[in-house]
């Protein structure tokens, strides 16, 4: 799902990484000097139904885990923010 106009600004939709996706975040990596990479996946709402898979999130922080790990980077924390609003 490609990012949204939102209120006159592009916003991420949330939804699960695609190869596409992945490309880019492989390009920028290679050619920047990247220090911080953030998934952002799910939400609460009837904005973000059909966007809590626990499995699509296990597959996006592995796949991020082993792009990063070939970069000399590393996944240094993860956040669930779920936590703060419940």
């Amino acid at each position: 799902m490609p990012p949204a106009m939102v209120d006159g600004e592009l916003r991420d939709r949330h939804a699960e990484l695609d190869e596409e996706g992945y490309r880019l975040l492989e390009n920028l990596l290679a050619g920047y000097a990247i220090k911080t990479v953030s998934l952002e996946y799910g939400g609460f709402g009837p904005l973000f139904e059909g966007r809590e898979s626990l499995q699509a999130l296990l597959r996006q922080l592995t796949r991020l885990r082993e792009m990063l790990a070939g970069t000399g980077r590393s996944v240094i924390k993860f956040r669930n923010t779920r936590d703060r609003y419940t």
